[in-house]
């Protein structure tokens, strides 16, 4: 075995020591449990933030209709046609109460949101087909996963039934209309809980930018006991990763959204059916099962196993400056510049992850991960690499004021290793021996 190098491949980024509190980590797979976070139960939610002594009315977000071009995408993308392997554990949930899948509540018909990396062409607006609706749920599991427009509403509501406002505050995008934190954080005071449904998923593009419009229902529990239903529309955007030339990564988020209390009796179905019309977004076409997982955009930062497997998404499809952004403020490997000229060489990397440790203290928690990374070069050789990544997440419950950090990798160390070594053996070994 001999120490990772720039020089064999220029793929990671990092060597080092985790900062203090790392040191002894424990044989526990995954995030903390919510008593070891001292994490409050899940309450307080009003959909968009308006504060809660204004009318019904007042807490409406109007949004500006969409002017881009209709398109939706191909499925062709000139990424690596590489899986990451899975991990081979599985991340306990940020809660002790158990939650749906949170796919189980989109529609059938919702989307993942088109690869920024596909080639966008031009299409006539399909047939909008009406949707089975599921019963709304009330999300508590921790999600941060701004993968797809679903997934982004589904966190925005994890962190509001959770009340953790500040990363709730962090997916709506710069300069949207979100009022104040302050504002933003009131507006959820007399609320217990928020239950999301979602419908049908629209898609646009046009010059590098990507909007997704979301038909939605929201069922607000007040304190005292009384609901609110509520049917609307959201629109999420992001600017083509691909195309983002320099840090700091700017994510998926939500740009707006109009959303209005409906009365008892009415028929949700048809309002969902409707409520996106104006954004004159086409529903997206269902994505290919057979894809190569590399060609869908994943950016999710709900675990440290999801973090990792962001990363190399990030990688094999040339979206450096999102690569870094993984890395936690101050631990970057190098300068960005130097960071993305190190891929030069590198036409994909596989990732397969191991037992996963964890460690708590001081409301911070850190995360040691084993992983193999088989890395190609443009030239065709294959090179074989294992090492530990170390993550690090600032408690979310006590993240009082934006802005939120989600998890990001503090240190790596990663060594080549012959071609046919013991991968899952030395993986064993790998954050043990750091």
């Amino acid at each position: 075995m001999r120490t990772f190098s720039w020089t064999f491949i220029r793929l990671l980024f990092a060597v080092g020591l985790l900062t203090s509190g790392c040191n002894s980590l424990s044989a526990s797979v995954g995030i903390p449990t919510p008593s070891a976070m001292n994490s409050p139960a899940a309450t307080v939610a009003t959909l968009t933030g308006v504060v809660a002594s204004a009318p019904a009315s007042a807490g409406v977000l109007t949004g500006t209709p969409l002017t881009e071009q209709v398109v939706t995408a191909t499925g062709t993308s000139s990424t690596p046609t590489v899986t990451s392997a899975p991990s081979p554990t599985t991340q306990p949930e940020l809660s002790a109460t158990a939650s749906p899948n949170p796919a189980s509540i989109a529609s059938s018909t919702a989307a993942v949101t088109p690869s920024p990396a596909s080639t966008q062409t031009p299409t006539a607006k399909p047939v909008q087909t009406p949707v089975a609706h599921p019963a709304p749920v009330v999300i508590k599991t921790y999600i941060d996963d701004r993968s797809n427009s679903v997934s982004l509403l589904d966190s925005f509501v994890s962190a509001l039934n959770r009340r953790e406002y500040a990363r709730a505050y962090s997916y709506w995008e710069a300069g949207s209309q979100v009022p104040s934190f302050d504002q933003f954080q009131q507006g959820y005071a007399d609320t217990t809980s928020v239950a999301l449904s979602l419908g049908t998923v629209g898609g646009s593009a046009g010059a590098g930018q990507f909007y997704n419009s979301v038909a939605v229902t929201l069922i607000a529990r007040l304190r005292n006991g009384s609901t609110q239903t509520y049917v609307g529309c959201y629109v999420t955007h992001l600017a083509n990763p691909a195309t983002q030339g320099q840090p700091p990564f700017q994510a998926m988020g939500i740009q707006s959204a109009s959303v209005q209390p409906v009365k008892a009796g009415s028929d949700i179905a048809a309002l969902m059916d409707h409520v996106c019309d104006q954004w004159a977004a086409p529903p997206l076409p269902t994505p290919n099962p057979k894809a190569p997982q590399t060609q869908l955009y994943r950016d999710d930062r709900s675990g440290p196993v999801q973090v990792l497997q962001s990363l190399f998404n990030a990688v094999n499809r040339a979206e450096y400056v999102r690569a870094y952004s993984y890395w936690e403020p101050g631990a970057e490997p190098l300068n960005y510049n130097r960071f993305a000229r190190g891929y030069v060489d590198t036409q994909w990397v596989k990732l397969t992850t191991g037992r996963v440790s964890s460690d708590a203290g001081a409301g911070q928690f850190y995360y040691a991960v084993p992983v193999t990374l088989v890395a190609r070069t443009k030239s065709g050789i294959n090179q074989l690499y294992v090492g530990c990544y170390r993550l690090h997440l600032a408690n979310p419950a006590i993240q009082t004021e934006p802005p939120f950090h989600s998890m990001s990798i503090v240190a790596a160390t990663v060594r080549q290793v012959a071609r046919y070594a013991n991968a899952a053996l030395l993986m064993k070994r790998a954050c043990l021996s750091d």
